[in-house]
């Protein structure tokens, strides 16, 4: 195998950033031999200046990897006659052993900072390339337990070795001689889904005779590339095969180059001379190569306007490889800003599109969302009256008459809508008798209707569901589970199967997005204050599985409506906004935006004044209809929606912080709890 395995462990290359001309010095960690000749990890700037040693092995260190959020690093020491796996602070202190006997080899992060993937070699014959008898390996850190990655029988037939897991930890790149001669491939991170991405013009050298291979592949920050070395391998030069021939050697040398593939395979590119590729955090190449002139390897990385060397270790020094102080990962990137609106209770009654009366000042409030320029708006259920009766054929009947009105209204302003399911889409509490029966059919009729993801379990298709945007997971919950309560046969809760399927979503993608937004119907937190409603809420609140699954994963935010008052209270690190509408009854509707920033999550709740009307609507099954007219007064229009609570929820250090609270976001300035509207 390559010098990087078994004889001097190239470093892997850094880059300098340069901002309107000026570079701007980053740390690394870099493994170099002291003055004993002992491989060791020094903490630098990446212009070799400030270097600090950080560890004192008698072996050495190297392949030092630091964790994504730059706290920890995980290297590889010889330790008698193994190549063991150590955890240690980013500092060097407090090390650890992880993985103690056998050849463990390239460890790379996952995004959670918690797991990392390595390869693990089975010792064969002397000069043999480790990445021959080889799998990947899977390590939880903070409990020690670990396995193979990949499962499928089909699979482990065959070597699997240098893993790199993306930055998004979605997919892992990697080689395997699953097709004859070692090629980068890339799967799904379990290894599902496996593509043999970067063909070689060629299978072998023509002048040697001899397999092209391809090694440590290594992703690009933005996930769109991957870089490998490709060439004839190492093992057939003369250190290897002990028969000295300086010409083969030099011929075998030649062929080692980095090349850069596409994620998907479609496009490849050389970049130059040289062996184990990284990348630089704003996305350049970079190489390494032999420098007899100066003893040790050149270090060259691609630029804006060409190439550049990087002098960032002593001459004369044996190398291992080296790491970049704070990660190239998505989640050190700062995506722009971006934002979403959050309207419960929107309408809660059967109304017609357009509806005589109404339109102008419905028209006002969702075209005043769309100026937040939204990427979606949430709707925590409640959309309709839905007293429809206790048959299919009646329920069929006013929801083909209902519901494309009420999604129009939303694709004529240009607004993409995702909603939950409230107790008015299954026909309204309390739910005992023909009614409890008919739950399933109003489900179906919703999920016909309002066409949410279909990625939910199997019970609860298109009723739960979860959807990704940019850095952000947002799960939608059925809360209208079968079960005895005080509101007859349905029960409010996510339980049994449902709640097994929202913690694996929560826990599966915690580690890929920096915020996850949760919305279900009923409010969790208590006391809430509510306005003509029941006051329906989550069974066992706080004490809920629900709740407590939500806290152990790092939810940010719950959105939740039925109460159609606002609330907000923040326990166990999770926000709960309960808020919304109630269009038609009430004289001061709300919507709250969000605005998404990579650390932080901005909140503003938002409020106008509605003047009703004098006479009702007819809705079925319901003797007080919704007011006949609403009224948004020009000058109202003029003034538009004013914010009557704020909160910013910062994280920092993997922790949240409430700051900068105002209005209802203060809860002692909230109205009083639990007041209730005679209307």
């Amino acid at each position: 195998m390559k010098k990087l395995i078994i004889g001097s462990f190239l470093v892997l290359l850094i880059s300098f950033a340069s901002v309107g001309g000026a570079e701007k010095l980053r740390e690394v960690i870099v493994s170099h031999t002291d003055d004993n000749g002992v491989l060791q990890l020094f903490c630098m700037k990446e212009d070799g200046s400030g270097s600090v040693q950080i560890t004192h092995s008698e072996k050495g260190c190297r392949m030092p990897v630091v964790s994504p959020d730059g706290k920890k690093l995980v290297y590889v020491q010889l330790v008698n006659h193994s190549l063991s796996l150590w955890l240690s602070d980013v500092n060097g202190k407090n090390p650890r052993v992880l993985i103690n006997d056998g050849m463990n080899l390239l460890p790379s992060w996952l995004p959670d900072s918690r797991h990392i993937v390595w390869m693990k070699a089975q010792q064969g014959k002397k000069n043999q390339d480790p990445a021959g008898n080889s799998q990947i390996h899977i390590l939880d850190t903070e409990t020690g337990k670990s396995r193979r990655l990949f499962t499928d029988p089909e699979q482990i037939k065959f070597s699997n070795a240098m893993p790199s897991v993306s930055f998004d930890g979605k997919k892992v790149a990697f080689v395997s001689n699953r097709s004859g001669t070692f090629r980068v491939w890339v799967s799904n991170l379990e290894g599902s889904d496996a593509k043999l991405i970067s063909s070689p013009p060629k299978e072998q050298d023509e002048n040697l005779k001899l397999p092209i291979e391809q090694k440590v592949p290594t992703w690009s920050p933005d996930g769109k590339w991957i870089a490998h070395w490709e060439g004839v391998e190492m093992i057939h030069m003369s250190p290897y095969t002990g028969i000295k021939n300086p010409k083969r050697d030099q011929q075998i040398s030649a062929t080692f180059n980095v090349w850069v593939v596409s994620s998907d395979g479609t496009h490849r590119r050389k970049v130059g001379r040289g062996d184990d590729p990284t990348w630089s955090p704003d996305g350049f190449v970079t190489r390494a190569f032999p420098n007899p002139g100066r003893g040790g390897p050149k270090i060259m990385i691609e630029t804006k306007t060409g190439e550049k060397q990087l002098p960032i270790v002593p001459p004369k020094t044996n190398w291992g490889r080296f790491s970049w102080l704070s990660n190239p990962s998505p989640k050190s990137q700062h995506p722009a800003p971006w934002t979403f609106v959050s309207i419960p209770d929107f309408l809660n009654f059967d109304i017609e599109y357009p509806q005589k009366g109404w339109e102008d000042a419905l028209g006002f409030i969702v075209d005043s969302m769309k100026k937040e320029n939204p990427a979606f708006a949430m709707v925590a259920g409640d959309l309709i009256m839905g007293h429809w009766g206790t048959s299919k054929k009646e329920i069929d009947q006013w929801a083909d008459k209902y519901y494309p009105a009420w999604t129009r209204r939303f694709q004529d302003h240009g607004l993409k809508v995702y909603t939950a399911l409230g107790d008015h889409e299954v026909a309204d509490n309390p739910w005992r008798g023909d009614k409890a029966a008919a739950v399933s059919l109003y489900k179906d009729a919703f999920r016909r209707h309002l066409g949410m993801p279909l990625n939910g379990p199997d019970h609860m298709k298109g009723t739960a569901f979860y959807w990704l945007h940019k850095n952000a997971l947002f799960v939608s919950v059925d809360v209208f589970e079968k079960g005895k309560s005080n509101q007859g046969e349905i029960a409010a809760g996510v339980t049994g199967r449902q709640l097994e399927w929202f913690e694996k979503v929560v826990s599966e993608h915690r580690p890929k997005v920096d915020h996850i937004v949760v919305m279900g119907h009923t409010p969790i937190l208590r006391p809430v204050r509510t306005y003509s409603s029941s006051g329906m809420l989550t069974l066992k609140g706080r004490d809920s599985d629900f709740w407590k699954v939500m806290a152990k994963h790092g939810v940010d935010l719950y959105l939740c409506g039925e109460v159609h008052a606002v609330t907000c209270i923040q326990r166990d690190g999770i926000q709960q906004v309960a808020h919304g509408g109630l269009i038609g009854r009430t004289t001061k509707p709300n919507y709250m935006v969000v605005t998404v920033h990579k650390d932080r999550l901005n909140l503003d709740i938002k409020e106008i004044d509605l003047i009703n009307g004098k006479g009702r609507l007819w809705q079925k099954n319901k003797s007080r209809g919704p007011w006949d007219t609403i009224t948004i007064t020009a000058e109202r229009k003029e003034q538009g929606f004013i914010s009557i609570g704020k909160i910013v929820i910062n994280k920092v250090a993997n922790t949240r912080k409430f700051e900068a609270a105002t209005g209802f976001f203060i809860e002692e300035n909230n109205p009083k709890a639990n007041s209730r509207s005679k209307n």
